[in-house]
């Protein structure tokens, strides 16, 4: 007697493969502060930056989404709640979604899928405590050296380049821009990094930990 073959296991991931795919422009904005969100968004492509804004407008970078992840797991268990939240696309991106009332009901049937979100929200957690004690306790240039590092692994492994302004360094370090390119030539000096208009190459990665106290 053949052995049954088991159903495919259900992820998120393949749920949002059956939704269309949407593009993202460079700095469009998919949730803004005070929106009470309707669709739960997963990042196929690109990058977003998730800010925090303040009630005179100010904005400061405190998570990065990355291919794989999922935005706006909160509203799935507290759909009241509204978060000064802006989640801007860091370059082109795309992203698909589901409207909250659906994915509640594919949740439903496939409680597992409640524990990927729970798993989602518990790593999107720890990421913002590490990115506190970064700014409590870590000088400037070993933020920076930090923050190259986690960009480095997560999108310039294969050719070495970073797409960053200082500016954008600058808002998720917590640092003026000024302190971001001492550190950024400190860095370049020691051989870690090459640094040109709107690009910094990673040239030795060992180095560039070191400098980030790793």
């Amino acid at each position: 007697m053949e052995a049954q073959s088991q159903p495919p296991r259900i992820t998120w991931a393949s749920v949002f493969r059956q939704t269309p795919p949407r593009p993202v422009a460079d700095g469009e904005a998919l949730v803004i502060p005070g929106e009470k969100l309707s669709r739960l968004y997963y990042l196929e492509r690109g990058r977003l930056r998730c800010s925090v804004v303040s009630e005179g407008g100010m904005t400061k970078t405190v998570l990065y989404y990355w291919p794989g992840d999922i935005c706006g797991e909160t509203h799935i268990f507290d759909p009241a709640r509204t978060v000064p939240l802006l989640i801007t696309s860091s370059g082109p991106s795309t992203v698909r979604s589901l409207g909250l009332p659906e994915a509640r009901r594919i949740m439903a049937m496939n409680p597992r899928l409640a524990e990927e979100l729970m798993a989602s929200l518990s790593r999107k957690t720890l990421a913002m405590v590490e990115h506190i004690r970064q700014l409590r306790f870590l000088p400037v240039e070993a933020r920076v050296a930090e923050f190259l590092h986690v960009m480095y692994t997560r999108v310039g492994c294969t050719s070495g380049d970073l797409h960053l302004t200082h500016e954008e360094i600058a808002d998720y370090v917590g640092a003026h821009r000024v302190s971001v390119t001492e550190a950024l030539r400190r860095i370049e000096l020691a051989g870690a990094i090459q640094t040109g208009r709107g690009r910094i190459a990673v040239r030795d990665p060992g180095e560039l930990q070191r400098a980030a106290g790793r």
